[in-house]
């Protein structure tokens, strides 16, 4: 299973892109979040475009680490989706 989708716009990217555009109090702050969408975008490009190549330096060692990892957003989600139920539950 390809990690990039979950990574980039699973459960921890949606929740932290809600989160801030939530918090965000004025026009500025709601720019400033676009121009750093637009600027993780215009980085992640490269690094898809040319992942082939990058595959072939890191090897499989060099892939093993951060495939190991991946599961660290999802668990930050997790936690997130808890806490905003547990802040509606005491809410009602």
């Amino acid at each position: 299973m390809p990690l990039g989708t979950p990574l980039l716009a699973g459960p921890a990217a949606l929740v932290a892109s809600m989160l801030f555009v939530q918090r965000a109090s004025s026009i500025g702050d709601r720019g400033a979040f676009a121009a750093a969408i637009v600027a993780v975008a215009a980085a992640l490009r490269p690094a898809m475009l040319f992942s082939g190549a990058i595959l072939r330096v890191l090897r499989d060692s060099g892939v093993e680490l951060p495939a190991g990892v991946a599961g660290l957003p999802s668990a930050i989600a997790v936690q997130l989706i808890v806490d905003a139920v547990r802040a509606l539950a005491s809410q009602g």
